[in-house]
């Protein structure tokens, strides 16, 4: 296994939420982070400061990078900046996400694409800008924070687990075309857990025909009712997120799951998980793909 003092871990949103805890843990550890954010040196300006001296008192060095992942320059521009502060980036987590709750129809066009740009594009974007450097490297690893809502869509759901299905999809294809270069791809599915994004959460713009839908139209609401009484009894603790990322980067190379599902809320999408590894061998076999079988795990 590789020393953590000689790994560097790239990773999005970490000003709050997973990405701050991981961020902490990491450095705890022994690792190189690059921790990026939006403006670290405007509203991020006191998240970041806090970071730099968590890291500190760890005798720990962090590099704070500005990364807008709805940027396209802002993602070339930061990652540019981590390869030459850190001469190499082996891990990328893609943290970063928003989430967009209600009735499909109410929601404008404007903000079903501003969610799919923060979970789904911008999380994309980030893998293509560092996979060069980890293909000439030969070796890698990119941990695309998924959900439970990317394995099973609910009422009021639909767009926000439409851009973690996608996701999932690039991140099990980058799997299989990443390992010809040694670089791996992995998706951890939290279920509910207690961070700030609950709290964030958007309600569509067309209040009129979101009322139509009736409870529906309070998606928000019910949710963010339901998870308050679910972390009242200790449930969602984010630790067990942060746990099993760090878990992954510690795994040999050759024993990564293809997904991780993690809370006991989700215990039956990690069931759901085991039971289509062998349909997915079967459909790599039909199509003439049976190199990349032992990747299915």
């Amino acid at each position: 296994m590789t020393s953590p003092q000689t790994q560097t871990v790239l990773i999005t949103g970490a000003s709050t939420g997973f990405g701050n805890l991981t961020t902490k843990d990491l450095l705890t550890k022994g690792y190189k982070v690059l921790a990026s954010m939006r403006q670290p040196k405007g509203r991020n300006q006191e998240a970041a400061q806090a970071l730099e001296g968590f890291a500190a008192q760890q005798g720990r060095e962090v590099h704070v990078l500005d990364i807008d992942v709805t940027d396209q320059d802002s993602i070339q521009r930061g990652v540019a900046q981590g390869l030459e502060l850190a001469g190499s980036i082996d891990v990328l987590i893609n943290n970063a996400g928003r989430g967009y709750f209600g009735p499909f129809e109410a929601f404008s066009d404007a903000q079903l694409r501003a969610q799919f740009e923060v979970n789904f594009f911008g999380a994309a974007a980030m893998a293509r800008a560092v996979l060069p450097a980890m293909r000439q490297q030969g070796k890698g690893l990119m941990i695309h924070l998924s959900s439970g809502l990317g394995r099973a869509s609910f009422p009021g759901t639909g767009i926000y687990s439409a851009t973690k299905y996608a996701l999932e999809a690039i991140s099990e294809s980058l799997r299989y075309e990443g390992s010809l270069f040694g670089v791996d791809s992995v998706l951890v599915e939290p279920g509910a857990f207690e961070t700030e994004i609950v709290n964030q959460l958007t309600e569509p713009d067309n209040k009129e025909v979101a009322a139509a839908y009736g409870p529906l139209a309070n998606t928000v609401q019910m949710w963010q009712q339901s998870l308050g009484e679910y972390f009242a009894t200790g449930g969602g603790k984010p630790q067990e997120v942060v746990d099993a990322i760090i878990e992954l980067i510690e795994s040999e190379p050759n024993a990564r799951p293809m997904r991780v599902a993690v809370g006991g809320d989700v215990t039956f999408v990690q069931e759901g998980n085991q039971a289509a590894l062998p349909y997915t061998r079967q459909g790599l076999e039909t199509f003439g793909m049976a190199d990349f079988v032992p990747l299915v795990r």
